[in-house]
C-alpha cells in the first residue's frame, strides 16, 4: 500500500525566504513520485514572498496555488447563520 506523506506548514509567510525557496525542490523523492508533499498556508505576504522566488526548480515544483479571497456580505451572513 502506498502512503502520502504531507507536512502542512501553517503561517507559512513566516518562514525565512530561503526556507520557502528550497522546500519543494529538496523534497525527497524515489523513482516514481515525491516522498513528501509541502503544503504551505499563510497571509498575503506568503504570495508577495512566493512571487519573489528565483529558484526556477521550485517554481517548476508547484503542482498547484489557490488564493482564498475575502467572503462576500451574503456569503459572510450564511456562514454566521451556519455556525
Amino acid at each position: 500500500m502506498r502512503q502520502n506523506n504531507v507536512l502542512i506548514i501553517d503561517e507559512a509567510q513566516n518562514l525565512s525566504p530561503g526556507a520557502g525557496a528550497a522546500a519543494p525542490a529538496d523534497q525527497p523523492r524515489d523513482h516514481e513520485r515525491k516522498l513528501l508533499q509541502i503544503i504551505l498556508i499563510g497571509q498575503p505576504e506568503l504570495r508577495a514572498m512566493l512571487a519573489r522566488l528565483t529558484c526556477s526548480s521550485s517554481r517548476s515544483a508547484w503542482i498547484a496555488r489557490y488564493h482564498l479571497e475575502a467572503l462576500t456580505e451574503g456569503e459572510t451572513a450564511h456562514y454566521v447563520s451556519h455556525r
